[in-house]
């Protein structure tokens, strides 16, 4: 969509009450963390001294903290998206990721925490301290972490109430859209789960490029231009896999479950790699529990989006391309049903016709 139809889509969204409501929601949230988890990460970079960054202490706290504010970002993202498209699958996962990002908040409060007793007590080869001891950053900010983390909870449970109403509206915009078609019906289901777990995709690719790039490779070297390119051609590859759906290009979506396939090999390898014992081994470091952490999800939605793009394969030529042309683009007005058609009254007038028999 152009930029005058995306603005036409937003207007629509927010004269709808149901779908403005869960949007303002995940805004609202996503303002007061983001914000607050601004705030701890900059009292994070003022605290330590120049020569701090020379230990992986300092990079996996502000790493963590970076990815909390990224995966905020995208969640509101994901959740205006999910709105666009009436994707009620999408809206689902929206609250199981925030569920998720309040468990990373909960997480990162030990992390912060141990980071802060290391590195108080640290000190470089000029036996000069780290970190600025006149700043109490932990007195400062733990109160900030708990803040984050009763945020995201009180939102993840009125979320899903948000949720189970706006599917219902979904639910009767796709009804007057498919009708009882049943085929049509299941066929957009697995299109929009697709489509869904493609852009969770380009979550866990970023963060775990950023995660091992920063934090193992250190932002240098040829490795780490491989990785970048690697990763920014995979997320246009993915993309670009959406418009295959939608069209129904066989080629496209092929050509998709092939970069899948490598993506989960890649991520099966690198897992190996950090816990295989060798001279690799130890520059992991710090980032083994991230990188553990996001490769593994990385690993089952890709798995997940594999067998999705399959089925949509299947599905190709059951009508759906017409019907996401047609209805799904833009948020255009469902169509009218059968039972909603204005009745039409034919009235015929019978000529006088002589009776052969008379």
């Amino acid at each position: 969509m152009g930029i005058a139809e995306q603005w036409q889509a937003f207007r629509t969204v927010c004269a709808a009450p149901i779908p403005a409501t869960f949007l303002a929601l995940a805004a609202m949230q996503s303002a007061i963390v983001i914000t607050i988890q601004s705030i701890v990460l900059n009292n994070w970079l003022g605290w330590l001294l120049p020569n701090a960054f020379q230990g992986p202490s300092s990079d996996t706290v502000a790493t963590n903290l970076f990815l909390l504010i990224f995966g905020l970002g995208f969640e509101l993202l994901y959740v205006y998206d999910a709105i666009l498209s009436r994707s009620t699958v999408q809206v689902v996962l929206s609250c199981l990721l925030n569920a998720g990002l309040t468990i990373l908040a909960v997480i990162q409060i030990p992390q912060v925490g141990d980071a802060v007793v290391s590195l108080k007590s640290s000190y470089d080869i000029n036996a000069d301290p780290v970190v600025n001891h006149d700043f109490e950053f932990w007195t400062v900010s733990s109160g900030l972490l708990i803040a984050i983390v009763a945020v995201l909870a009180l939102f993840s449970l009125v979320l899903p109430v948000a949720a189970w109403y706006l599917r219902v509206y979904f639910s009767w915009q796709s009804y007057r859209n498919v009708n009882p078609d049943a085929r049509l019906r299941r066929s957009r289901l697995v299109h929009q789960s697709y489509v869904m777990l493609v852009k969770l995709d380009v979550y866990f690719i970023v963060c775990f490029i950023v995660i091992y790039c920063v934090l193992v490779l250190r932002a240098v070297g040829i490795e780490f231009v491989l990785h970048v390119v690697g990763a920014l051609s995979a997320i246009a590859i993915l993309v670009l896999s959406i418009w295959s759906s939608k069209t129904e290009h066989r080629l496209g979506m092929s050509f998709a479950i092939v970069v899948y396939i490598g993506g989960l090999a890649y991520f099966i390898y690198r897992l190996i790699t950090v816990y295989s014992p060798g001279p690799d081994h130890f520059r992991y470091g710090s980032a083994s529990r991230l990188l553990t952490i996001y490769g593994g999800l990385g690993m089952i939605f890709f798995t997940l989006t594999i067998v999705n793009a399959v089925y949509c394969m299947l599905n190709f030529g059951s009508g759906l391309k017409m019907f996401l042309k047609d209805y799904e683009e833009g948020w255009k007005p469902a169509r009218q049903s059968a039972l909603e058609l204005p009745i039409q009254y034919t009235q015929y007038n019978r000529s006088m016709e002589r009776d052969l028999d008379s």
